[in-house]
């Protein structure tokens, strides 16, 4: 039995984020977003037995631009009680077109999330950098260092960059 963080960081987030990311990203960029996360957490309860749900304490969000050319919502979690429940789930977006930059026209969408996790090694409990597909796989990236709101940022964009740059390098 799956618990209210668990669902809303693995099933809401990703059918959220990837079924109208032009959507999404407007209402999470605009002045009802707290109220948008709420109702969604909310949501997410109906569907938990009593003793599954969680207070949303701690939910809550931050907008900033990915460089010049897009834009990263980083949504806090309440702090995670088991594992696999997120402490933070970003939805970093590439405008189409950066001169005119436009949530409503998108070149990409991706969902990053920092989970409790264990360490495969020491079975030490710690910080997964994880993303969510589009088609709704989940990847494993590894260790995060630290559960800071920057540095979960900082490597969901570093993940970015090396993708972007060995995709640039010829085989």
């Amino acid at each position: 039995m799956s618990s209210q963080s668990f669902l809303f960081a693995h099933k809401a987030l990703p059918v959220l984020t990837f079924a109208d990311p032009a959507k999404t990203m407007a209402i999470l960029t605009g002045p009802d977003a707290q109220q948008f996360l709420l109702d969604a957490w909310e949501s997410v309860g109906k569907h938990c037995v009593q003793e599954m749900r969680r207070e949303p304490e701690g939910l809550g969000l931050s907008v900033s631009p990915a460089g010049t050319t897009g834009l990263v919502v980083v949504i806090r979690l309440p702090e995670p009680a088991e594992q696999g429940e997120a402490y933070f789930a970003a939805i970093i977006s590439r405008f189409e077109n950066p001169q005119e930059p436009d949530v409503e026209h998108l070149k990409w969408t991706r969902l990053f999330t920092l989970e409790l996790g264990t360490h495969p090694v020491t079975d030490a409990a710690c910080p997964m950098l994880c993303e969510w597909t589009p088609e709704g796989e989940h990847i494993n990236l590894g260790e995060g260092s630290t559960v800071d709101e920057r540095d979960f940022v900082e490597l969901a964009l570093d993940v970015l960059w090396q993708q972007t740059k060995n995709a640039a390098e010829p085989n």
